[in-house]
């Protein structure tokens, strides 16, 4: 299908969490960015969405995960999860603020 319709960013959001599901992160991560890429706005919500948990769950990399779970708030601000990221975003920013030295 994807050979038929490279620019479709549905399609590619599909195969990003196919790919996540036999644990194939960085080929998901390749599929989320493509889809973003061809359709930045709200149609691609789901994919900053699961880039977030990407980088929160399997590379431990938080700032980036802010970055994409704050773009799909901005995106889908009336998505019956909204509240719940944005108490994750809340405890990312927490965490990170009480890992910086000080100065």
């Amino acid at each position: 299908a994807l050979e038929l319709k490279p620019e479709d960013s549905s399609l590619l959001i599909l195969l990003g969490t196919a790919y996540m599901n036999i644990h194939a992160a960085d080929a998901a991560i390749d599929m989320y960015k493509k889809a973003i890429e061809i359709n930045p706005g709200a149609e691609s919500a789901v994919a900053y969405l699961n880039l977030g948990a990407i980088y929160a769950n399997l590379k431990n990399d938080y700032p980036t995960t802010l970055i994409y779970l704050e773009k799909y708030v901005e995106l889908a601000p009336d998505s019956q999860d909204t509240d719940r990221i944005k108490s994750q975003i809340q405890q990312i920013k927490t965490m990170l603020r009480e890992k910086k030295p000080e100065l």
